[in-house]
């Protein structure tokens, strides 16, 4: 417990200057959207910047993760680090993910903000139904989502560096990761799409929130949104694939790849 305690605060301290650059960016949009909504007298501008940016937290934990691993990569120390691989890669992509929850935690803290200062804008019919539960879901399923995609990103990344031993094919590895990428997600896709998965998918059914689209006027500002059924059991299964996906990266990581 000790290594891996040790490799995460080293991935913090590599991490957390990106983090606090992230948080100032945030910061600036939100103050450049908050004072055009003042100067043309229309709120609702503010969350033209605020809920982009909270659904843009999508591809977070994989720019985090790759960030890392460029950043560590160029001093080729970590191949020669005694650790196993599933603690090397698991330390930075846990580092990626408590980044980005604390990236999109600020977020959803400005959204709040944000809706509690437009209380005029929205009439208690568009905001009935609307909650923590609601802006939980989302927050969740957007973080589901980002670590599914940053597992994916790993362990192309880790190809794409071990394919480096072969001359033949150096200068085409984008090309094969390129594929590689679409094979996997047209795989996953395809077996989505099959009456077993489908039979699967009717089993042990939560009810979740998804958010569609918002809209904004000069004097109105409204959020679209639904109710769904989603399928624990298929959830696991897909989990199930996205963890196969990370030991294959470090079973690929473990033959020594030049980066």
């Amino acid at each position: 417990m000790k290594p891996f305690l040790g490799l995460m605060k080293k991935e913090w301290k590599l991490g957390r200057k990106s983090l606090v650059w992230l948080l100032l960016l945030q910061m600036v949009l939100v103050l450049i959207t908050y004072l055009l909504g003042n100067h043309y007298q229309v709120p609702g501008i503010m969350f033209v910047g605020i809920i982009p940016l909270l659904l843009i937290h999508i591809l977070m934990v994989p720019v985090m993760l790759l960030t890392l691993l460029n950043v560590e990569g160029k001093s080729q120390l970590w191949l020669h680090n005694p650790q196993s691989s599933m603690l090397l890669l698991g330390s930075k992509l846990l580092t990626g993910l408590g980044l980005h929850l604390i990236s999109l935690l600020f977020s959803a803290v400005v959204l709040v903000f944000a809706l509690m200062n437009s209380s005029s804008m929205l009439s208690n019919e568009q905001m009935q139904g609307y909650g923590i539960f609601e802006l939980g879901t989302v927050l969740g399923v957007i973080t589901i989502f980002s670590l599914f995609l940053a597992v994916e990103c790993l362990l192309l990344w880790v190809i794409y560096h071990a394919l480096v031993k072969f001359p033949q094919i150096k200068n085409v590895r984008w090309l094969i990761i390129t594929i590689l990428f679409f094979g996997i997600n047209f795989l996953l896709n395809f077996f989505q799409d099959t009456a077993l998965y489908q039979a699967l998918d009717e089993i042990a059914r939560v009810t979740i929130f998804q958010f569609n689209s918002f809209s904004v006027d000069t004097d109105e500002f409204s959020l679209a949104g639904e109710v769904i059924d989603f399928s624990l059991l298929t959830f696991s299964i897909d989990t199930l694939f996205v963890v196969g996906l990370f030991y294959l990266a470090c079973w690929v990581f473990d033959r020594k790849l030049e980066v």
